[in-house]
This record gives structure tokens, C-alpha cells and sequence, in this order.
């Protein structure tokens, strides 16, 4: 039903009255749960029974690490840490619940694509006045810091975790379930350690959502993904643009709420930075005065030393307004845009998408994303009909328009209209619908991610950027928006693109931009690199080398962006597929059709390609089981052999012997296999697939390639 009192997105505002869990009423992207919030239990938490409070916390700093944890019942505490090599190092007492421990050169923690997430096994006992053991308490614990720093070459905040700059790539989360039954330390590993395998490195727990369970922390914790975590507060419902800036209204419950949440999260490393709330504005609104002030004194005197901003978003009502935005109080003034873009813009604005965008700096995007669509086999589970919208995004089917849908269509460059769906070929069908959404995304958010690499630390004037979060990267309901893996845990097309424009778990990515005519090695590391050579190769649909590869030298890969000039691309006018190689680093892969160095978006060719009667490219393959160094998982190893033709955006699926499909699935495989006619390929290609080593065995995988062909690999 129609909310009476609709926000900005959807939703039914009077829930920011209350003090927790927005989304549940409503957004852009979501339907409103009927219970408010109140969820579903899955079964019975066994939360604690140590005497000793959970809420303990560990400080570093000058080579002590200095612990604060209470237990009401205990006379004294010892306390220590424990290496994963057996190294034990003992406490002492600055008063009972204050303890040192003096650790020189530790293993810190670090974000995984820096270091290793390195966890110390941390040991507590409590004793009565004789000296008894009363209770023990065992956990885990990194020790590092975290900054947020204002950079005034970028001209923008950074983040810093152990003094070290580091470029943040990641998502925006909400929840993995709008009715939360989805909360379990198995639910949360899979989705995090599948937003590490596409490359990202950070999470923000979005103000309009929850804080979730320790679970997910511990994940975090162990996978090396930071987390950045905001209070319950939007400008959707708190007043900027609905509700009131007096909300809520029981302040004492979310004070309360406010006090618990520090306490509770601050032994994690992985938290990296607070948040008061999403895209709140105006700083002398925006929270209210007590809530304000309680945020501010709970992490004095809880969690001091960790970063805090107030707000995502400030600049202004609509944001834009650089008059009115603070790098003290928001990260950037103004988020967005939320839809495609001509994949060139990625690379030749400052604020890709933004109208007026080049009147602005915003070196750390909070938001920034487009649509999403689940593969054909989740869409059929939907169970949303047979009708697809006609070009332009017209027609679009009353089903999809309830699950949110969010067009593709944009306005190129040169002012024309494009569908990126219709410029494949039309669509005959849902399913063909759906395959060409998927490649559409893989190429819009390659483009996303690869455009501002490309800004990684780079001058203001530039568009430097220190960093860009997708909106989203999960979704709690079965959607048409803002995803990369779906609701089922599937990956998307999203997914693919992602994890081809950040080079997936390489520090080093190398990749095309043809709006500069140029290459561009991305170092996400630590240090600087030795330099290496960069090779450029373009392919037609058959695998036949259209032009002689270009050779780049870059004498050496400081940290950020090593940009290479001089790219030219071959005549002709058809589709041409180019690959960007770099020794230890990523390989990657685009695709773009130029006429008389125009960029053509009628992409038709590979449509026709599609249906047509053709050659399919003859894939065949093998797979087995391979050792892996993480016992949660099962790897296996793919090796195909192609014959004819390009072996084009592979689309994997894993089968257990009932046929039905095994999630999650994660995998390494590129986007493009060339044929045996091409010298150095040779026709082969090898790439790993994971997947959990409690799912149910596997008996096949399936893999279904642009040209129509399907190989199946018995297991």
C-alpha cells in the first residue's frame, strides 16, 4: 500500500521516530517489511556466560598495548596475548580493569590487499580475593590504528590504518536479509569473503540499516576488511529532506543504543571509522543537540582513538554546495549518481556523472552506482513474468516495477540516447534480456571502478580520489537495483565488473583508457614496485590479432597511478577486444567498437553474433580438485582449450548431483578465452573456482559463453 507519509525514497518516514532499522519501511529499492523491523528469529543465539564483559578493548601505541576490561565479580585480572607461534606475552596492572603489555614489533593488522590480517589469541582470567580462578574469557584481537586525515593535495579526506595511506574500493552494506533471518557466521563469511575476492577492501554499514551482529565483525576481523560503521540516522527520514530534525523522539533509548554499540564494536580491527549518519545536513541540526553530544562522549570515553565523521553527505539541501560542506563534518558534498553512464565519462570527468560535477571536489565518494540484474536462473526463482521493457527502459512490467526496477538507459557523450541492452541487439526474450544486462554491467562497473583508480591520490584539480564505495554491493530482498551478488547469493554481471576493474586480489591492475589515449597501472600496495613492461593486444571476435601490440615500459610503479601514453586503435569499425598484460599483476580485458577514434555504442555486432548460425568456439576442459590452504573452502581448477572463436563472458555455475545450483561460487576466471590461433595463448586458459567444504559435493560445472555455447565439466 501507498505509505501516507512517503520519504524522499519510498518509504514511510514515521519510522525515524523510532530508533532503529529505516529501511524496513521503504526505499528506492526495497518494499517495506509489514512486521517494522521486529524480524524473524532463526533459532537461539548462545550470545555469553563469562563473568568477564565481552566489551573489553585493545589499544596500541608506542609498542604497549593497553587493554580496559571490567568484570564487576572479580577481584583481579590477568590478561595475555598469545602469537600464533606460541609467543606469550603477560600484562601488567595499571588497576583492575586498565592492563599494559609491552609488545615490540608486533604483527599488526592490515587490510588484506596491504598485509595480513594479523590476530593475536588474547586471554583473560579473573581471580576472587584468594586468588581462585573465577572466569576466564578467550577472543582474538589486531592491533593497529586508524586516521582520517585531511589531504590537501587530493583536497579531501583519506584514511590511514598504521600510518599508511590507503586507497579505499568498496560497498555499501545493508543487511543480508530484510526480515534478518539471514545472521549467521556462515552468511556473513560467504558474502565478505566474496566482496574480497572482487578486490574490495572496505565496508560501510549504512546508516539506514542496522548494526549487525558480532559475526559479521569477527569476519571482518579475520578476512581483513575494514568496516565503517554509521549510527541510524538518514536525511531521507531525519529531517533534511522528510521527517524532523527532532527525531527520534525516545533520544534516551538511542543514547543508550549509541553507548552499547561503542562498547561492543571497539575490540575490532576492523573498524576503521565511525559515522553519525547518512547524508545528514545541517551540522547545526543534523543530529539533535543530545544525541549530538552523546555520540561525541560515548567515544571519548569508550573509543577515543578511533576516526569519527558526522555525516556521508553534507553540501548543502541537494548537496553541490561547496560553501557548505566541512571535511570535519562530511565526507564528501554530494554522493551519487545512482544510474549507467557513458563508460568514457568514468575516465574524462573529475566527478564522473555529477551535473557540474568539475565545480566540485570530492576525493571520497561514499555512494556511487547504477543498476543491477540477477542472472536468469535467480530471475526465474523471482517468478516476475515473461515481459521485459522495451528501449529506453518504456513498458517496464507492473512485477518489475515492484521489485524495484532501475533503467539502464543514459545520454552518451555526444548528447544521443543509449540502451545499453537495446545497442546488443534487441532481445527476443526475458532470457535474452537478462544475458544482455549482464554484459551491460560488466562493462559499466569495469568502467566504474577503473575510472576512479585511475584518480587514485591524484592532484584535486585532477579528480584525485581517495576513495569510492558502490551503491550497493548487497541487497536484502529480491531486487532489479544495486547489487552484486543477488539475493540467493549468485554473483551478477556487476560482479564480473567489478572484479575486472579492480584486478580482483592483485595490488597491481593494469588497464585501457581511451578517452586519454593511454594505459594506466594502478599500485594499491604498500611500497613502491620495480617498474615492468605493459603489452596491449586487440582481437576480433574470431581471435584473430587485429593490429600489432603495443609495449610499454614503466621504469618503476610508485604507489597510486603510473600512466602510460600514446594508445591507438585499430580501423575497421568493428567490435575489438583488447587485452592489457603486466607481469604480476592483473590481466585485463575490455571491449569497444571506434570509428574514426569516435567511440560507436551500436554494439549489434555481438548481438547478431549471438543468434546467429555460427562457428560456436569449440570449448573443452577439464577440471579437478586441487589443495587448498583454507579448509573452508574446496578449490578447483579449470583449464579449457578453445578452438574457434573467442570464448566470451563466461557465465559459471556449479551443480550437485540433484542439479541443483551449489552457492556461493567464487572464481578467478576472466572475462575473455582467445582461440588456438593466437601464438601465445595457444588456446587455453586456466582459472580457479571455489566454493564452501560444507556444501553439498559438487558433480558439475557449467559455463555458458556469449556465442550460445555451453560446456559442461564433469567433476
Amino acid at each position: 500500500p501507498t505509505s501516507p507519509t512517503p520519504c524522499g525514497q519510498g518509504g514511510d518516514h514515521t519510522l525515524s521516530t523510532q530508533s532503529y532499522i529505516q529501511f524496513t519501511q521503504g526505499w528506492d529499492w526495497i518494499q517495506s517489511s509489514p512486521d517494522r523491523g521486529t524480524t524473524i528469529s532463526k533459532g537461539t543465539y548462545h550470545v555469553y556466560d563469562s563473568k568477564i564483559n565481552e566489551d573489553w578493548m585493545v589499544t596500541y601505541k608506542n609498542n604497549v598495548a593497553t587493554v580496559s576490561v571490567d568484570c564487576e565479580e572479580c577481584y583481579s585480572i590477568d590478561v595475555t596475548l598469545m602469537s600464533g607461534s606460541g609467543e606469550v606475552y603477560n600484562s601488567v596492572s595499571v588497576s583492575k580493569n586498565v592492563h599494559e603489555i609491552s609488545i615490540y614489533y608486533p604483527e599488526l593488522w592490515w587490510p588484506w590487499n596491504i598485509g595480513s590480517p594479523y590476530l593475536y589469541e588474547i586471554i583473560f582470567r579473573g581471580y576472587d580475593r584468594g586468588g581462585v580462578e573465577v572466569c576466564s574469557l578467550r577472543d582474538y584481537v589486531g592491533l593497529k590504528t586508524s586516521e582520517l586525515v585531511y589531504d590537501g593535495k587530493v583536497g579531501g579526506n583519506l584514511i590511514k590504518v598504521n600510518g599508511v595511506e590507503i586507497f579505499i574500493q568498496g560497498g555499501n552494506w545493508i543487511a543480508l536479509d530484510q526480515f534478518f533471518t539471514k545472521t549467521g557466521r556462515e552468511e556473513y563469511y560467504n558474502v565478505v569473503k566474496g566482496h574480497k575476492s572482487l578486490g574490495f577492501n572496505f565496508i560501510r554499514v549504512w546508516g539506514g540499516g542496522i548494526t549487525e551482529n558480532k559475526e559479521f565483525y569477527e569476519v571482518c576481523d579475520e578476512l581483513g576488511m575494514m568496516v565503517y560503521q554509521e549510527f541510524w540516522m538518514t536525511g531521507d527520514n531525519n529531517g533534511r529532506w522528510a521527517g524532523s530534525y527532532s527525531e527520534p523522539v525516545n533520544v534516551e533509548t538511542y543514547n543508550s543504543m549509541i553507548y552499547h554499540t561503542v562498547k561492543s564494536l571497539r575490540k575490532h580491527a576492523s573498524l576503521t571509522l565511525y559515522g553519525g549518519g547518512n547524508e545528514l545536513y545541517p551540522k547545526d541540526l543534523s543530529p539533535p543537540d543530545s544525541i549530538k553530544r552523546t555520540l561525541y562522549e560515548a567515544l571519548e570515553e569508550y573509543d577515543p582513538d578511533r576516526p569519527f565523521i558526522m555525516s556521508s553527505m553534507d553540501g548543502g539541501l541537494q548537496g553541490m554546495n561547496m560553501s557548505e560542506h566541512s571535511d570535519e563534518y562530511a565526507l564528501a558534498v554530494k554522493d551519487g549518481p545512482y544510474g549507467f553512464l557513458d563508460v568514457d565519462r568514468y575516465f574524462g570527468e573529475v566527478n564522473p556523472g555529477l551535473v557540474n560535477g568539475s565545480d566540485v571536489t570530492i576525493a571520497f565518494q561514499p555512494e556511487i552506482g547504477a543498476a543491477s540484474f540477477p542472472r536468469f536462473e535467480s530471475y526465474k526463482i523471482m517468478d516476475v513474468g515473461s515481459s521485459f521493457p522495451s528501449e529506453g527502459d518504456e513498458d517496464v512490467p507492473d512485477d518489475w516495477q515492484w521489485h524495484n526496477f532501475e533503467g539502464y538507459s543514459y545520454t552518451a557523450i555526444d548528447g544521443t540516447t543509449v540502451d545499453p541492452i537495446y545497442a546488443l541487439g534487441k532481445p527476443e526474450s526475458v532470457e535474452e534480456y537478462a544475458v544482455r544486462a549482464d554484459l551491460a554491467s560488466r562493462q559499466q562497473y569495469a568502467s566504474l571502478f577503473r575510472g576512479f583508480s585511475a584518480k587514485m591520490f591524484e592532484p584535486s584539480e585532477e579528480g584525485g580520489k581517495t576513495a569510492v564505495l558502490l551503491w550497493k554491493s548487497q541487497t536484502p530482498w529480491p531486487s532489479f537495483r544495486g547489487f552484486t551478488y543477488d539475493y540467493y547469493g549468485a554473483a551478477t554481471g556487476c560482479a564480473d565488473g567489478v572484479r575486472e576493474g579492480l584486478g580482483g586480489e592483485f595490488d597491481i591492475n593494469a588497464f585501457d583508457d581511451w578517452t586519454n589515449r593511454s594505459v594506466k597501472i594502478v599500485n594499491r600496495g604498500m611500497s613502491e614496485r620495480e617498474g615492468r613492461a605493459v603489452t596491449v593486444s586487440y582481437y576480433s571476435r574470431f581471435g584473430e590479432s587485429v593490429a600489432p601490440a603495443q609495449v610499454f615500459e614503466a621504469k618503476k610503479l610508485p604507489v597510486g597511478v603510473t600512466t602510460l601514453g600514446g594508445l591507438e586503435f585499430p580501423p575497421g569499425g568493428n567490435v575489438t577486444f583488447i587485452r592489457t598484460e603486466i607481469a604480476g599483476g592483473h590481466t585485463s580485458w575490455s571491449w569497444r567498437r571506434e570509428i574514426d577514434g569516435v567511440a560507436v555504442h551500436d554494439l549489434a555486432e555481438l548481438g547478431d553474433w549471438r543468434k546467429s548460425d555460427h562457428e560456436w568456439p569449440g570449448v573443452e576442459g577439464k577440471v579437478h580438485e586441487v589443495v587448498s590452504d583454507d579448509e573452508a573452502w574446496r578449490t578447483f581448477k579449470v583449464s579449457l582449450k578453445v578452438k574457434a572463436a573467442i570464448a566470451f563472458a563466461p557465465d559459471l555455475t556449479a551443480r550437485d548431483s540433484n542439479g541443483d545450483r551449489i552457492l556461493p561460487l567464487l572464481t578467478d576466471a576472466p572475462v575473455l578465452f582467445l582461440p588456438a590461433n593466437d601464438g601465445d595463448a595457444e588456446g587455453e586458459g586456466e582459472f580457479v573456482v571455489k566454493m564452501r567444504s560444507n556444501a553439498a559435493r559438487p558433480k558439475r560445472i557449467e559455463i555458458r559463453f556469449w556465442a550460445g555455447e555451453t560446456v559442461m565439466l564433469e567433476i
